[in-house]
Parts: C-alpha cells; sequence; structure tokens
C-alpha cells in the first residue's frame, strides 16, 4: 500500500504503520485464551466412523464424513476468530490517535466480529440441513410421505421428522435451540438478523438514527431515535458463550447419530 497523503491527517497510513499493528497482534496473539481451562477445541479425528461402522451404513459414510469435516472446521474457524478478537481487543487501546484506532476496528475487527456473529445462526442450520440428510439415508427414503428438497430444510422440526426416534434425539434438539437463542440475540443488538434484513448497529463507536413511520389521521408522524454502537467487549462476551453451546451441540450430534448408526 503506497504511503496516503492526499489527505492532511492521514500521513501515518503507512506500510510501517500496518506492520507494526499486526506485530504487536503477533506477539500478543498466543499468550491469549478466552477459554482458559476449556476444553474448547473440535479434534476432527473424534469424528470419524470406525470401518466397521462405515460397513453398517454404505450409503450415508461418505456423507456422515463430509458434514463432519465440514461442521468442525466451522466450529474451530470460530474459536480463531475470537481468539483474534480478544487480541485485537487488548491492542486497541494502545493507540492514542482516534483515527488509527477507528482504522484498525474497520480493517481488522469488524470483520471478523461479523464473522462471530453470523456463525452460531450458520452452525446450526448446518447440523439441521446435514443431519437431516443423513436421517433421509439411514431411512432410505422411508417413514414419511415426502422427501424435501434442499431448499426445504430450514428448521430442527424438519430434522425431527426423520430423526425423531433416534435415541436422545431430545438432547440434540435442546443442544440446537440454543444456538443463536434470545440471549445471543439480545447481546448483539439482533446484529445478525438487522445486517441481513435491515440496517445494524455501529461496533464500539458510531451511532444509528432510526426513524419510525406511522399514520397520524391522514398525516404522516415522523420520529427517530438515536442508538449506541454495539460494544465490542459484549460481542466478544457473547460469542464465547455461543462457541461453547456450538461445541457441545456438534458433540451432541455426534453421539447422537453413533447410537443410531449402531442399530444399523
Amino acid at each position: 500500500m503506497n504511503k496516503c497523503d492526499s489527505d492532511d491527517g492521514w500521513e501515518w497510513l503507512t506500510p510501517d504503520f500496518y506492520s507494526g499493528a499486526y506485530d504487536r497482534f503477533i506477539r500478543l496473539r498466543w499468550n491469549i485464551d478466552p477459554f482458559p481451562g476449556e476444553d474448547h477445541h473440535l479434534d476432527p479425528r473424534a469424528f470419524v466412523l470406525s470401518p466397521e461402522e462405515q460397513k453398517k451404513i454404505p450409503l450415508s459414510s461418505e456423507l456422515v464424513r463430509f458434514s463432519f469435516q465440514h461442521i468442525v472446521g466451522e466450529v474451530n474457524y470460530f474459536k480463531s476468530y475470537i481468539f483474534d478478537l480478544k487480541t485485537w481487543e487488548k491492542i486497541l487501546p494502545e493507540y492514542n490517535d482516534e483515527s488509527q484506532k477507528l482504522h484498525l476496528l474497520y480493517k481488522f475487527v469488524e470483520p471478523l466480529l461479523k464473522c462471530c456473529l453470523f456463525a452460531p445462526y450458520a452452525l446450526k442450520n448446518q447440523i439441521i440441513f446435514s443431519g437431516t440428510k443423513i436421517a433421509i439415508l439411514l431411512a432410505k427414503g422411508k417413514g414419511q410421505p415426502k422427501i424435501p428438497t434442499d431448499e426445504n430444510i430450514r428448521n430442527i422440526s424438519d430434522f425431527k421428522q426423520w430423526a425423531e426416534t433416534w435415541a436422545d434425539f431430545d438432547k440434540l434438539e435442546t443442544a440446537l435451540k440454543v444456538l443463536s437463542d434470545k440471549d445471543f440475540t439480545d447481546a448483539t443488538k439482533d446484529f445478525r438478523h438487522r445486517y441481513t434484513h435491515r440496517i445494524p448497529p455501529r461496533i464500539e463507536v458510531g451511532i444509528i438514527r432510526d426513524y419510525c413511520l406511522k399514520h397520524d389521521g391522514q398525516n404522516l408522524r415522523i420520529s427517530h431515535h438515536v442508538e449506541e454502537p454495539l460494544p465490542l467487549s459484549a460481542a466478544i462476551k457473547a460469542s464465547v458463550t455461543q462457541h461453547r453451546a456450538c461445541v457441545t451441540a456438534v458433540r451432541t450430534f455426534w453421539h447422537v447419530l453413533k447410537a443410531r448408526v449402531a442399530t444399523s
């Protein structure tokens, strides 16, 4: 990146600025642990069917392998993003220049945080989608009047329709309901949904104006309020809680699936 000297006040935006910031990040990153003393990592090798189990479900084994390979990887990426965010959270206060701090926030922090705030909802639906497809294969398409298209696999109820008789499925259903739940939505100001469908709050710094339009008889009533930003610390805390829930959901999914395979 070339030095930006077209506008006064941006002389600091140089390669040295970026290398300095990233040097701080690298030196601190491996000394950060948002999950002290917890088993927060999913080992991909723990989610592989044995050769004997694969022989029991020849139609489904490849889908099981691919699905867990993807979902486990996404949960671990989620964890890595949280580690990165905790690192930047500690670095940002070291910058007294507000322009520099804002630049790091927009350049490095916001993209990571958006991934974290979208991850629980995405993982919930990926488990539901994969689980439904696996359940249909294990049932060989029997037991229900209609096999849903991929586009129509959307809710826990779609999965439950094909897997309700699995041992401990109720535990998996409970674990899935925690992902992207109301507590997370409230703690993050409904960021994911609003980012997709409306206007989300700013992160850490900045405000938005929300305009409310209503009929008042024959007239239009216009009111507005100013919304404060979503604090970075609150968003990270909510993400840590949701990552724990994602780990629980994946482990429960695996436990339930293994029990089902054993009956094949």
